[in-house]
């Protein structure tokens, strides 16, 4: 995670570790939750596997949607997220948990495998901080420093190069996406400028 702050604002970036062991758990069980938005598959993609495939059934995808609506609203990974043994997120959850459980491993596994082979863009690197320069042009385009809020930018290892604002201070944004700076740059002003 990182943050970049001033005396008036704070762009908070992170790769929410339980969203990507629960996306891990959708692709690999081949679940076809109802989802909004509509999160694509992972990237690298997770081919389904028959024994985590035959622990998905109705219940599951269900038991999914809710812990996926819930695990949006909260801000960061805590006690309350993905994390063995317990697994404190999927409390009341028993098919997704029995779901996680199974696949935990290889879940983490793959996610390693993925920060290995992207040479190491995680969503804190500070080395590559195009939100805080976005504040900066924002600011010069109104003629005014910003007013004080707070962002928080949630980026998902997916297929697809895109990005959802899920609230007034929180957007989801594929790897993909932010990487592409002026596409990022593009999408992600008009937010700062409305919060701005």
């Amino acid at each position: 995670m990182s943050l970049f702050t001033t005396p008036g604002w704070q762009i908070q970036v992170q790769e929410r570790y339980s969203l990507t062991i629960g996306l891990f758990a959708r692709d690999a069980a081949g679940l076809r939750p109802r989802m909004d938005p509509d999160i694509p598959p992972l990237s690298p993609t997770v081919d389904v596997r028959s024994d985590f495939a035959r622990l998905a059934g109705a219940r599951t995808t269900d038991e999914w949607e809710r812990w996926w609506s819930r695990e949006l609203l909260r801000e960061t990974d805590s006690g309350q997220g993905l994390y063995p043994p317990h697994f404190p997120a999927l409390a009341g959850c028993p098919q997704l948990g029995a779901l996680v459980r199974a696949c935990f491993d290889d879940a983490v596994a793959w996610n390693v495998r993925r920060h290995r082979r992207s040479g190491g863009f995680p969503a804190g690197d500070e080395s590559y901080a195009p939100e805080a320069g976005l504040v900066g042009a924002v600011e010069a385009e109104i003629g005014r420093k910003a007013r004080p809020f707070r962002l928080i930018v949630t980026q998902l290892p997916v297929a697809e190069e895109t990005g959802w604002r899920v609230a007034r201070d929180h957007v989801l944004v594929s790897e993909g996406r932010r990487r592409n700076t002026p596409a990022y740059g593009a999408w992600l002003a008009p937010m700062i400028r409305e919060l701005a």
